[in-house]
């Protein structure tokens, strides 16, 4: 995938993707995406339903794709004190091209997570997610 993003894939702009998409999926599936951890199942259900239908891992679903894993990892900065990171990323992160959260001492891939339930259907939901680096 070659995808274009509106604004530049870095820790500044990842909310601004969060912001687009909750608004996307409010006015498309009339689902209301608020930033709580009960938000993860509503996005879960999402991405299953795309997994379930083969959806097509073109450009513009890669988009769609990077914007909701912006918004899990939004998440986590409003409800567990996470933050936003692209630099100073430990060795497993540098050359992923993509930006992580810091989780106290946990590095998070909120938008690896999104493509791999998508691509493969793999592991946990989004809420078991959570719940396995907030309780580290």
């Amino acid at each position: 995938m070659n995808i274009r993003l509106a604004r530049p894939p870095n820790a500044i702009s990842a909310p601004r993707f969060a912001e687009d998409v909750a608004r996307w999926v409010r006015r498309r599936f009339d689902v209301e995406l608020d930033y709580s951890v009960e938000s993860l199942a509503a996005v879960d259900a999402l991405l299953e339903q795309m997994r379930a239908e083969h959806v097509q891992l073109d450009d513009r679903v890669g988009e769609t794709l990077w914007c909701l894993g912006c918004y899990v990892g939004e998440v986590f900065v409003r409800n567990a004190s996470a933050e936003w990171k692209d630099n100073e990323l430990p060795e497993i992160a540098r050359d992923t091209g993509t930006v992580w959260v810091r989780c106290g001492e946990a590095w998070i891939n909120p938008i690896g997570k999104v493509v791999k339930r998508v691509a493969l259907g793999e592991g946990e939901g989004l809420p078991a997610f959570y719940e396995a680096y907030v309780r580290s």
